[in-house]
């Protein structure tokens, strides 16, 4: 079987050709074979990591307790090196061996002669080796009291005290001395139990009831202070009535409590709001627009107006400005932008699939100022029917009234998060999907944040454990950009990009009337948009591409008056299957005709 080696297209490392990512830079190369085949953590990795530690010398990972690393062979611990090298130095003994000195004329080159034709001729090329007889030659045999082995790190223990000697220490009294010894237990934890007092006080029940008749919501009912006993009254009061009187004195008491409380909604004059802690609050009509003061925690917030009766479609972005226009803007920030959707991605828990983190996100409001953004999140997510959506409008309106005032700190706003994007890091916001031209993709360009959505990366923090990400629409990233651009310098934003910063359109011909026929480019992100509007321009024929605008098809009924019936209509040209591939454009807006104001006769003079 043939393999093939390529190479990695960002380090140029050599890869068999199945490789899903490189493992010399991290290079994903295939996508979805790298979110298959990615190593998932285990239980013990945690206890693993913890086992290992690291060699000074040659930085290998070695397990904890080791003498020696096993990469270098070096000591993992300097008192057992000190040890060793103290101990293999006290064994070293110098000893001098008198060899005996021989004499010319004992050895002959006749004897040499001899002794060299009785050896075979095979031993003659071999190399010289040590031999232990001897017999009388030039070699030399050790001594029985010389033992040689080799070194073994199992074969020594350490003394009960070591001593560590220094460089220029002539004496070994100088050298600190360390001893070994075995941990003393620790001492026993005593718990003291107390005891039990013999005599326990009690608290007496209150007395639950009073003379008053039934029914009688408002009367008062006495309590006796702790330790005390119920006055007589209280005593004869409780003997007279039965168990079934008091049920119903209780019934008639909750019954009185509750049409209190019904005569309070049915006031048409009042309605219910929150303030910025989520506490109920009934105000009245004529303080609407106005700024109050909650009663149970102090919070300062604003009274809702009142809606419109026809409320307008919501066809752009919500942005709140403080102050009125954008020149004479008051307040620490200049613009807002409601409801945007952030994203905490974490690595380890990422999928790399389409539309993976598209309901995973917070609603958040953004601020924009010269200095700083501002993240905020009003309220917590979820709430029982709904609770938390109904008390984002008031917790808005309290955080806008709060920061109308320029000097007021992002610290003090009621919030349940909040975070601030200095000035100095504008730099670090960048587009994650889709990325710039010539910029690889984190995700493999992959929509994690959904089809056609914008996502923007935001500065990561040393505590953070998650990134940070905001994901727009086409309408909300065109209003995020323009706010980066007026208000913050930041410079066509995105424009890099296949986003499509404003409407570019291919223009066609109608096969019937000769009509021109605008089709949108990057239609993805204006059908993901529920801000924008679109409507069918035109339809391409699935064969032959014969183009028919909306007109022209509805002049000649192709596939019916309202042209459910296209996809299996004939094209007139091919006589094929049209299909159904309609062409969008964004509707033009009505010309405004400006006329001239009804002129009144003019009144006749009194007679």
């Amino acid at each position: 079987m043939a393999i093939q080696i390529i190479n990695c297209p960002a380090c140029g490392t050599f890869l068999l050709e199945d490789t899903a990512e490189c493992h010399a830079c991290g290079h994903i190369l295939n996508a979805n074979l790298a979110a298959t085949t990615k190593r998932r953590s285990l239980p013990t990795d945690q206890a693993v990591d913890e086992d290992m530690d690291v060699c000074s010398t040659c930085g290998e990972s070695c397990r904890k307790g080791l003498v020696r690393c096993w990469n270098c062979g070096s000591f993992t611990r300097p008192e057992i090196e000190a040890a060793y090298r103290q101990r293999t130095a006290s064994e070293t003994v110098d000893r001098d061996f008198d060899l005996p000195e021989l004499d010319s004329s004992s050895v002959t080159e006749v004897d040499s002669m001899s002794r060299r034709l009785a050896t075979p001729e095979n031993l003659l090329d071999a190399p010289p080796t040590a031999r232990e007889e001897n017999d009388g030659s030039d070699d030399f045999e050790l001594s029985d009291d010389i033992q040689m082995s080799e070194a073994d790190d199992s074969e020594f223990d350490l003394a009960d005290e070591i001593q560590l000697r220094t460089e220029g220490s002539e004496t070994a009294d100088a050298a600190p001395v360390y001893s070994l010894q075995a941990p003393a237990d620790p001492p026993p934890v005593r718990v003291s139990i107390p005891t039990p007092r013999e005599e326990m006080e009690t608290i007496p029940l209150l007395p639950s009831a009073s003379n008053e008749p039934v029914g009688s919501a408002d009367a008062p009912i006495p309590i006796s202070p702790l330790g005390e006993s119920a006055p007589p009254e209280a005593a004869a009061s409780k003997e007279a009535l039965s168990p079934e009187d008091e049920l119903l004195k209780i019934a008639a008491a909750e019954e009185a409590e509750i049409s209190k409380i019904r005569k309070g909604q049915r006031s048409k004059d009042s309605f219910v709001v929150y303030c910025p802690q989520g506490h109920r609050i009934r105000v009245r009509d004529k303080f609407r627009g106005k700024t109050g003061k909650c009663p149970r925690c102090a919070a300062v917030f604003i009274v809702p107006q009142k809606p419109s009766p026809q409320p307008k479609k919501k066809t752009d972005v919500e942005i709140a400005t403080v102050g009125g226009e954008a020149g004479g803007v008051s307040g620490r920030y200049a613009r807002w932008l409601s409801d945007v959707h952030l994203h905490n991605v974490l690595p380890e828990k990422l999928k790399l699939k389409a539309d993976s983190l598209l309901n995973e996100f917070q609603q958040v409001d953004v601020g924009f100022s010269a200095n700083e953004l501002f993240v905020v999140t009003l309220v917590a997510a979820g709430g029982l029917f709904g609770g938390a959506a109904k008390k984002k409008p008031a917790a808005r309106a309290a955080m806008l009234e709060y920061f109308a005032n320029a000097d007021a700190k992002p610290d003090g706003a009621v919030a349940v998060a909040k975070r601030v994007i200095p000035k100095e890091a504008y730099s670090q916001i960048v587009l994650a999907q889709p990325v710039p031209a010539g910029t690889e993709s984190l995700f493999g360009n992959i929509p994690i944040f959904g089809t056609g959505r914008i996502a923007v990366r935001l500065p990561r923090q040393p505590e953070d454990k998650a990134t940070q990400y905001l994901s727009f629409s086409l309408s909300e990233f065109r209003a995020f950009s323009l706010a980066l651009q007026s208000i913050c310098g930041i410079e066509a934003f995105g424009a890099n990009t296949e986003i499509p910063m404003t409407e570019q359109y291919e223009t066609f011909r109608c096969h019937y009337n000769e009509t021109p026929v605008r089709s949108l480019q990057q239609l993805e992100y204006y059908q993901k948009d529920a801000n924008l509007k679109l409507e069918v321009s035109g339809w391409k024929c699935g064969t032959c591409g014969l183009i028919v605008g909306e007109e022209g098809r509805k002049r000649e009924k192709i596939g019916g008056l309202n042209g459910k019936g296209i996809a299996k209509a004939k094209c007139p040209k091919c006589s094929q299957k049209f299909g159904s591939n309609p062409m969008y454009a964004i509707p033009e807006a009505a010309p405004v005709v400006a006329t001239a104001p009804e002129s009144t006769p003019a009144p006749a003079p009194e007679s």
